[in-house]
């Protein structure tokens, strides 16, 4: 019979000692209350009667599963109600399929793959899956996808599988709506998609399409995440809860709203730096807010009309309004953390017209680009391709987020600090280069007497210094020697830098020299069908600033010092960068600089190919450093450098050369006929790690100070005069 009383007061101590009395009061309690209450309420009643007296013993128990009733058995043997201890559950417990998508709701696992948000405008794949311009189209790059899975675009648009390494493996040409089954190699994948589809592009797994929805960048719903205290890769600030009613509350700080502590002038316009007080913030459609520092923080942002929803996740580093409407933002450190409120006030800028405020002083919107073509003029707007500017200067002072360079030949350098978030790119991914130039290539000689010469009519500081003033004189003594007037000899890989001497019979009696008269130039080749330059120019690309990104293509040579100077950068990534034939300099100098530099190449310079000085953390992946006057690559005092494949060789002194505290680790390159292969060049304590590189042909293989340590893994050193000099930990 069932119980009037529901809560079991009606049990006695005595009754609750026998197991009849616990079945049937968890038996007829079980349509009120489920079975685990009633069961853990019936435990504290045996537990209540032991403490009254009597102890185990007293219990007239001996309880086997055969006395339970059905209902406790199923709730101890896994039904529907199992009782289930800490720790208990093991994965091979777990039936199959029983873990449905229902059950893991707070999971938002996103089923569109694309991220429009790290869509590239202006570029599209041909049917080789190379990058090609192309207006009106975006490029999504590189998408983490899993290996041997089918996927499904519902777009037009090309699409390209990488490798784990990110290689090209496999290319589709530009088609529509279909289905990819992807290779066991398969790792990432690129996506072309048209303007107009790029709001509404879906790559998902499976062979047919499903109805559209937009990327979510959460990984778990907005009500968990509120709780999560340490998230993967960003810790919420201490801004935390982001409900309306109560965004002040708890542990929030106070955010100082309209404060103004900068106040930049453009133009007719303010832009004024502000903080946050009361949030929601109420923003008029138009209004623009910017976070400045985007390698260190994010936020995200909900409206009025949809609170619970993140329009940009956490990836979002500005915001316009589309509308008039409340706004409120969560902030959050890039890599992890709490927020520090007095730093995060100094990198929220707002202002009331985002298309006036493009913050060029400070930092440009993303959508700003402009343009350097080789018929442009610098008194045109800059933003196409008809209407470009003639110098990379101009471009550069416009404080853009893109510089697109028409591919061709530009006889300039430029410089530019206090860089934000830069891309230099060519017009064209394919064909000709981006070439900055210090000199004019010259092809034809005409012949006088026993030697050549060609008219020169430039006005060159330098040849004037030495060969008109001669208030400089033309070599300074070195051990290797530099020259002050310099002219190159291009040709069959053996470019070198032409001697300057200061009479004409000099010139024709010694193989190598040249010589200037203020008109012409007169010169002895070791080979007059070769190339000659001249150099006029003093440095190619000086650059520093927050981040920086120049693309494949561009290349700066022939310059009396640095082709690029690419100084405190927190974040570079170059890509196929040349820098060559610096007269007196070397080839990047990369100055408390961090970052990648991949496919780069550094050739035919007077110091170092590649020159990390002070601090930074570099990456060379594949890089050339060759046929420089000293080092191929050179890390120096505390720098930390990751060497990865690469050709390192015929440099005047080290192919790889650590020195001074600086911490390098080289995998998997060619370090071939230098003076010497690996060399510690310690003053103080440096650590080296090379690992399966192979070093031969080398004067001496790998030199290892006793100030530094050196450890070779798997390291392949062979054929050079000499193997190994100083002590070498071999594994």
């Amino acid at each position: 019979m069932a119980y009037e009383n529901l809560d079991y007061t009606h049990l006695t101590p005595e009754q609750a000692k026998t197991v009849d009395s616990i079945a049937e009061a968890i038996r007829n309690k079980a349509y009120g209350i489920d079975v685990r209450e009633a069961m853990a309420r019936a435990l504290e009643i045996v537990s209540n009667a032991i403490s009254l007296g009597g102890g185990q013993d007293s219990l007239q128990l001996s309880i086997k599963l055969s006395d339970l009733s059905q209902e406790v058995k199923e709730a101890l043997t896994g039904g529907a109600v199992a009782v289930v201890g800490e720790n208990s559950v093991g994965t091979e417990n777990i039936k199959n399929d029983a873990v449905t998508t229902d059950k893991t709701s707070f999971i938002t696992v996103s089923k569109n793959l694309i991220d429009a948000s790290k869509a590239i405008y202006g570029y599209d794949f041909d049917d080789n899956g190379d990058l090609i311009a192309r207006d009106a189209y975006y490029v999504i790059p590189k998408i983490p996808v899993k290996p041997s899975t089918t996927v499904y675009k519902n777009k037009n648009g090309a699409l390209v599988e990488y490798n784990e390494l990110g290689s090209k493996i496999m290319s589709y040409a530009n088609s529509g709506r279909r289905s990819y089954q992807l290779t066991n190699e398969t790792y990432f994948v690129g996506l072309s998609v048209s303007s107009s589809n790029i709001s509404s592009a879906q790559l998902e797994y499976g062979d047919v399409e499903t109805p559209f929805e937009e990327f979510k960048h959460d990984r778990l719903s907005v009500e968990i995440k509120m709780g999560v205290e340490n998230m993967e890769s960003n810790d919420l600030s201490e801004i935390s809860n982001f409900v309306k009613e109560d965004l002040l509350s708890g542990k929030q700080p106070d955010l100082e709203y309209g404060d103004i502590t900068t106040s930049l002038q453009k133009g007719t316009d303010t832009i004024t730096r502000v903080r946050p007080k009361n949030l929601p913030l109420e923003m008029k459609s138009g209004e623009y807010v910017q976070i400045l520092n985007t390698d260190k923080y994010r936020m995200a942002i909900a409206t009025e009309d949809d609170p619970g929803r993140f329009l940009d996740g956490w990836n979002s580093t500005s915001y316009t309004a589309t509308k008039d409407t409340m706004v409120a933002f969560m902030f959050s450190l890039k890599d992890g953390g709490n927020v520090d409120i007095e730093d995060l006030k100094k990198n929220i800028y707002f202002h009331s017209n985002a298309a006036v405020a493009t913050i060029a002083d400070i930092k440009s919107s993303n959508s700003e680009v402009k343009y350097v073509t080789l018929s442009g003029s610098d008194e045109n707007s800059g933003d196409g391709v008809n209407t470009g500017y003639a110098t990379l200067q101009k471009a550069l002072d416009e404080n853009p987020a893109k510089i697109i360079i028409e591919n061709g030949d530009y006889f300039q350098g430029a410089t530019k600090s206090g860089i934000q978030d830069l891309t230099i790119m060519p017009l064209y991914p394919q064909g000709d280069p981006v070439r900055f130039l210090g000199g004019k290539e010259i092809k034809i000689l005409t012949a006088y007497n026993n030697i050549y010469y060609f008219n020169y009519s430039e006005q060159n500081v330098y040849y004037d210094n030495v060969f008109v003033k001669k208030s400089q004189n033309p070599i300074q003594n070195a051990s290797r020697p530099m020259y002050y007037a310099n002219l190159w000899e291009i040709g069959n890989e053996q470019d070198y830098n032409m001697k300057p001497v200061l009479t004409l019979e000099e010139c024709q009696n010694e193989t190598g020299t040249f010589y200037y008269d203020g008109s012409r130039i007169y010169l002895n080749p070791e080979n007059q069908n070769n190339t000659f330059v001249p150099v006029k120019g003093e440095i190619g690309l000086n650059l520093s600033g927050d981040k920086l990104t120049i693309l494949p293509l561009i290349e700066a040579k022939y310059f009396d010092k640095e082709p690029f100077i690419l100084d405190d950068i927190r974040n570079l990534n170059t890509i196929g960068v040349v820098g060559t034939h610096s007269a007196r300099a070397d080839g990047f100098s990369l100055d408390n600089t961090s970052g990648t530099l991949d496919k780069c190449t550094a050739r035919f310079n007077m110091n170092d190919g590649f020159n990390p000085h002070f601090a930074g953390k570099t990456t060379f992946i594949d890089c050339i450093g060759s046929d420089n006057g000293d080092d191929g690559i050179s890390h120096h005092e505390v720098c930390v450098g990751t060497i990865i494949g690469g050709k390192y060789e015929r440099n005047g002194s080290g192919g790889v050369t650590p020195a001074n505290n600086a911490k390098v680790t080289i995998t998997g390159a060619i370090i071939r006929g230098n003076g010497i292969g690996i060399s510690q060049n310690v003053n103080q304590d440096v650590e080296t790690v090379s690992k399966h590189n192979l070093i031969t042909g080398n004067d001496i293989g790998v030199v290892s100070n006793s100030k530094g340590n050196f450890v070779s893994i798997g390291d392949v050193i062979q054929d050079n005069v000499t193997d190994v000099q100083g002590v070498l930990e071999q594994y």
